[in-house]
């Protein structure tokens, strides 16, 4: 029976005796002007109709999951949009790969002069091609997105690049802190000219004054602190609210109330923060030179529910810690915690609930002669509390060459 099969379908597709090549060979080959002109000329939206109602119902779904019986049901409603979108998008498509064609070079002299397809308007004297184009590429361009490059072409505050938003789009409150703030440092700031921004932040700084350093650190500071309020507390902080933070940090991290040391020596201001409800606290710690200069500064998230007293405790015994690990001499260290200075002070045991910490508080000093510590205001220790409240995983610690931003009405 194999047999038989193999030899019915041999001689039906392996004919010798098949003549049809030479006569096709033999022919002459001539296509006229009308054939011509009917192969070349572009799919009209009659073609694409007549092609979707003789399309079999139940043929496969394409690519987009819809079969031909969802299409020739509503191609009265979506039939003029499907065809805009996939026969006058491929020019679309031309335009951005192919910029150096002769197509592409008139329409972009006539209709998009110095722009990117994407961007160009419609025109009062469009022709009816560009006028079906232009039409095609609005509806296009809703799920269009940048990937950025050298971005030449792209305007940061009008075209969709953003990952993460729906429409793509920098949004309008972005946008009015970016305006407002282009002299947040004192520098008149052109965006657009600036390709490589660490560098340009790198030398921005460098040449700079300490305040302006200071000032760049304060600011980027403020993107790390509320990407990590997102990150971490899921909370969103408002750009508005972040640059008032960054403000008011700029104008209190120098206030006057904080007295810089005598000449040789640092100033280490520590704080303890506590939240009610919840079984942790926090402890900050700045170092700043006699200049009032940020050399260093620190936070914690210790786990433990304790009283204000055992934080503050605490956190001293942290700061002694700081300067014995790192071996800074010459050092002024101050607390807001006026008990447990007034304890550490006293020659007598403390025999209250935290004792023992300032007890090791006391052993650790010793007798070093350039290291003491005094009780000041709360108005004077605001950049230890404010390094308490910056974002910190639990039983972490965070250092920073920097002063972080951070302040009151963002928890």
């Amino acid at each position: 029976m194999c047999n038989v099969v193999l030899k019915y379908f041999r001689e039906v597709y392996a004919g010798s005796e098949d003549k049809s090549n030479e006569l096709v060979d033999n022919g002459e080959r001539v296509i006229i002007d009308d054939h011509n002109r009917e192969l070349t000329t572009e799919i009209n939206f009659m073609e694409i109709t007549i092609a979707i109602k003789q399309m079999h119902l139940d043929k496969s779904a394409g690519p987009d999951g819809f079969s031909p019986a969802f299409f020739q049901h509503f191609w009265n409603l979506l039939g003029e949009e499907v065809f805009k979108c996939s026969f006058l998008g491929k020019h679309i498509w031309d335009f951005c790969q192919k910029s150096e064609s002769l197509v592409t070079r008139i329409f972009k002299a006539r209709y998009f002069p110095g722009r990117h397809i994407l961007q160009a308007v419609k025109g009062n004297d469009s022709s009816f091609i560009w006028s079906g184009i232009w039409e095609a590429n609005e509806k296009l361009k809703g799920g269009f997105r940048w990937v950025l490059g050298d971005v030449k072409e792209l305007s940061i505050f009008k075209d969709p690049w953003l990952q993460g938003k729906v429409d793509f789009r920098v949004e309008d409150s972005h946008l009015n802190i970016i305006r407002n703030e282009k002299h947040v440092m004192g520098v008149d700031i052109k965006l657009q000219d600036i390709e490589d921004a660490s560098i340009w932040l790198l030398d921005l700084i460098s040449k700079g004054s300490s305040d302006m350093a200071q000032a760049a650190a304060i600011v980027l500071s403020s993107i790390w602190f509320a990407k990590n309020k997102k990150v971490w507390e899921d909370k969103t902080i408002n750009p508005a609210v972040t640059v008032d933070i960054c403000r008011r940090q700029v104008h209190d991290w120098n206030q006057v109330s904080w007295k810089p040391p005598e000449e040789g020596y640092l100033k280490l201001n520590v704080d303890a923060g506590l939240t009610k409800g919840e079984n942790m606290f926090t402890v900050g710690m700045t170092i700043r030179d006699d200049k009032g200069h940020f050399v260093t500064g620190k936070n914690m998230k210790i786990v433990g529910q304790v009283s204000v007293l055992e934080a503050e405790a605490r956190g001293v015994r942290e700061a002694i810690n700081l300067v014995n690990n790192i071996g800074l001499q010459h050092v002024v260290i101050e607390s807001d915690a006026q008990v447990v200075v007034q304890a550490l002070k006293s020659k007598e045991s403390y025999q209250v609930e935290v004792g023992h910490i300032i007890d090791e508080c006391k052993e650790m000093l010793g007798n070093r002669a350039d290291l003491s510590i005094i009780h000041i205001k709360n108005q004077a220790n605001m950049g230890a509390h404010w390094m308490a409240r910056v974002p910190c995983l639990l039983d972490h610690s965070n250092i920073f060459m920097y002063p972080p931003v951070c302040g009151d009405g963002i928890y």
